[in-house]
């Protein structure tokens, strides 16, 4: 099983086998080991859109508390 051999535990990846649908598989604890977003950067060339050095990131300073 891909999972598996990607470190994924047996157990967990036994949960692709359902019927939830492929929305729902993604977010399974299995495909984010298997499959984290250091994967997507390096063989897929997953690009970064955003970063902390961009203009519209707000520093700590300026984060309103919503409590």
């Amino acid at each position: 099983m891909k999972l598996v051999s990607r470190g994924a535990s047996k157990k967990s990846a036994a949960d692709v086998y359902s019927n939830k649908g492929r929305w729902a598989l993604s977010a399974l604890p299995a495909t984010h080991k298997a499959y984290n977003n250091y994967w997507y950067i390096e063989t897929m060339g997953l690009k970064t859109r955003s970063h902390e050095r961009h203009p519209h990131w707000l520093s700590l300073d300026h984060i309103v508390k919503v409590t």
